[in-house]
């Protein structure tokens, strides 16, 4: 079992956010967790394969379907997943274009 913390870049816990547990080059998650309130959560993860762990959240930019941060990836093996660990959220998100 893995603790994973979830946080913005200036420190501050991101609750409510999702951890995923992936396969490189896929986008099928094997396993997701939601943080608790101080932005933690705990991933358990089996056999001898690559995989890769982020982070997401959605956030009110006061748009109608707000927006998406992502932390970025990490790619090891289950058998090294660290007991510990953490993910840092972005502050910036791709903006889609301007409808006409």
């Amino acid at each position: 079992m893995s603790r994973v913390c979830v946080a913005w870049p200036d420190g501050r816990p991101a609750d409510d956010a999702w951890v995923y547990v992936a396969y490189p080059h896929t986008k099928d998650a094997v396993d997701f967790r939601r943080t608790d309130y101080a932005g933690n959560t705990e991933l358990d993860v089996f056999g001898d394969s690559p995989i890769r762990v982020f982070a997401e959240i959605a956030v009110d930019d006061g748009t109608v379907r707000g927006a998406t941060r992502f932390s970025v990836p990490v790619e090891l093996e289950t058998t090294k997943l660290p007991a510990d660990f953490a993910l840092v959220l972005s502050t910036s998100t791709l903006q889609a274009a301007p409808q006409p």
